[in-house]
């Protein structure tokens, strides 16, 4: 289902090529990670990778920053520091702003059973 819709996206040229390869791969190297569950949980979170990847190559600043109260639980969560390791392991490459940093953990987390 998640190819599908990253083809919908590149098709509609929301997201190029390149992020959309850059995307699979991610879910593929996931994988190695015995804590990802569902696949809506990863879905929801490659879809959002995608997204932050063509906002990060149009330099689009328009996400805002995550409220600190919100973030804090976030940082508190059992599963914040495999989010960090994934994130260090798989995404620290493409430079994420802050703000956009901030969801791809929240999201990360989420995927990782922290809803």
């Amino acid at each position: 289902m998640i190819i599908e819709k990253l083809n919908i996206l590149e098709q509609g040229t929301i997201i190029d090529s390149e992020t959309k390869e850059w995307v699979i791969r991610i879910r593929e190297a996931l994988k190695m990670y015995d804590e990802c569950l569902g696949d809506t949980e990863m879905e929801v979170f490659l879809i959002h990778l995608a997204m932050a990847d063509a906002r990060r190559k149009q330099n689009d600043t328009s996400v805002q920053a995550m409220d600190d109260a919100f973030f804090k639980e976030v940082q508190e969560h059992e599963k914040y520091a495999l989010s960090q390791q994934i994130y260090t392991e798989l995404l620290s490459d493409k430079h994420f702003s802050e703000p956009e940093m901030t969801y791809i953990y929240l999201h990360l987390v989420n995927m990782l059973g922290g809803n």
